[in-house]
């Protein structure tokens, strides 16, 4: 490299012409020949223009046409149709600060937590990566908290859905009057009837969501550019992963949990003669359970996984997209200059609305094919009017949803979804803010120890000297 060309890498970082370089434009020129060398892969020195084009837009730079041809000029290139290295640094240094004043400052953010972490130091004291990410047992903590509050929350909201989804056509006027009926023969207690079942439960697999859905966001993330937030499609990818794996958990529980809110204290004849609601014949989860393995073996306690499968997919997908649209929106309402995926400047409040959101985004994408799931869960052990898909393997879930539509039309598995909705919005703000809660207080621990280590090494070395 000519010594002119070192003179225009070091004028074009060093804008105060200071004659130096701090870490920080060290670090620019350094991010700036590792994006350079990426295209130019036969080392000739140069790349052309349409690669000065995807190296620029490699880093979510997107200068137009005009402003690129007018950056370009003042380069005064050597060759027509050839960049070099002090070209593209250049160009790379103005189009940053015309397009984020402040991304040279989280390079240098990310520089730091890149070189103390890859040399095995602790980070310097209130110093943490741009996105520090939760360990799978962190997310696992957090969203056990979180699963808590969905059930505590939750339930009552849950019991009246399943009842209005199960019970016949006028036994239940709606969602006032099967909730004021409910508590008038069985008290309050009726609405938490099942609860045990999703408490013993919903907290590990609400851990088991988040958990799933941090790791997927981690393995979506661009290693070069660790920093940058997912696009919606990535997030709603992530959420549908944390949804498939999870409908493995959810769906015995949700079979336990139906067959327990579809009996009722009192006889049927007060619900009205219509009403097909079951006898109580079992006095709780471990009844339940007890009946499905004696009557179809323990395969029996997979009834209505693919039902479940189909629903937790499009639901998670949903709720963690909403979440994170919202949370963003939110930021840039308070003018941040950079979206943080663990939003904790966030006021408790605007979680809240965030989750909340998440939530009605949750069942709006899925609630048809909770429906066909609780009528398939409800059904009695050994008989089923569905036939089911050898080539889908569904279940009988196909079948289902065109017998319902066929006999009472569309709307009918849109049943029950008002005190669906009423539940969503206060069992996911309550979850989401539990879990948002639990990771600060974790990224706040984890900040404090590092700060502590790094004040114990200098303190070492200082004792050394």
């Amino acid at each position: 490299m000519h010594e002119g060309d070192v003179k225009r890498i070091l004028d074009a970082v060093d804008t105060k012409g200071r004659g130096s370089l701090n870490f920080e434009q060290f670090y620019h020129v350094f991010v700036g020949l590792k994006i350079f060398h990426s295209f130019d892969k036969r080392d000739r020195g140069s790349i052309h223009r349409e690669e000065l084009r995807n190296a620029l837009r490699s880093v979510s730079l997107h200068p137009e046409e005009e402003r690129l041809d007018d950056m370009l000029a003042m380069t005064e290139p050597v060759h027509p149709t050839k960049v070099t290295f002090p070209e593209f640094l250049e160009i790379f240094v103005e189009a940053q600060r015309e397009d984020d004043p402040h991304k040279v400052e989280r390079y240098l953010k990310h520089a730091l937590s890149y070189w103390y972490t890859g040399a095995g130091l602790p980070l310097p004291g209130g110093m943490l990566p741009m996105a520090q990410q939760l360990t799978p047992l962190q997310d696992f903590l957090a969203g056990t908290l979180a699963g808590v509050a969905i059930t505590l929350v939750g339930h009552p909201f849950d019991t009246i859905k399943v009842r209005l989804q199960t019970g016949q056509k006028g036994l239940f006027s709606g969602a006032i009057d099967a909730t004021m009926r409910t508590i008038r023969k069985e008290g309050v207690r009726g609405l938490y009837k099942g609860m045990g079942s999703p408490m013993a439960s919903i907290p590990l697999v609400n851990a088991i969501v988040f958990a799933a859905y941090g790791q997927a966001k981690s393995f979506l993330r661009d290693p070069d550019d660790p920093d940058k937030p997912l696009n919606l499609w990535q997030l709603a990818l992530a959420g549908g992963w944390a949804g498939f794996v999870n409908s493995f958990i959810i769906s015995p529980v949700e079979l336990v949990k139906t067959r327990l809110q579809i009996q009722y204290n009192a006889p049927t004849s007060f619900f009205g003669s219509r009403g097909e609601a079951q006898e109580k014949v079992h006095k709780g989860p471990i009844g339940v359970i007890r009946h499905i393995v004696k009557e179809r073996g323990v395969f029996g306690l997979a009834k209505g996984m693919s039902a479940t499968i189909y629903r937790e997919m499009p639901a998670y997908a949903g709720q963690f997209m909403v979440y994170e649209l919202v949370k963003r929106w939110l930021i840039s309402l308070h003018n941040t200059d950079t979206y943080t995926a663990d939003g904790d400047d966030l006021h408790p409040l605007e979680l809240l609305l965030a989750g909340g959101m998440a939530g009605l985004g949750a069942w709006v994408t899925s609630y048809p094919m909770d429906f066909i799931k609780t009528q398939l869960q409800a059904e009695p052990e050994g008989s089923s009017k569905y036939q089911k898909n050898r080539f889908l393997l569904d279940g009988g879930f196909v079948d289902c949803f065109r017998q319902h539509v066929r006999e009472n039309g569309w709307r009918s598995v849109w049943k029950g979804f008002g005190p669906c909705v009423s539940r969503a919005f206060p069992a996911n703000a309550a979850g989401f803010l539990a879990y948002e809660i639990a990771a600060k207080l974790i990224r706040e621990r984890q900040e404090e120890k590092d700060a502590a280590a790094s004040t114990a090494t200098a303190a070492a070395a200082t004792t050394a000297q």
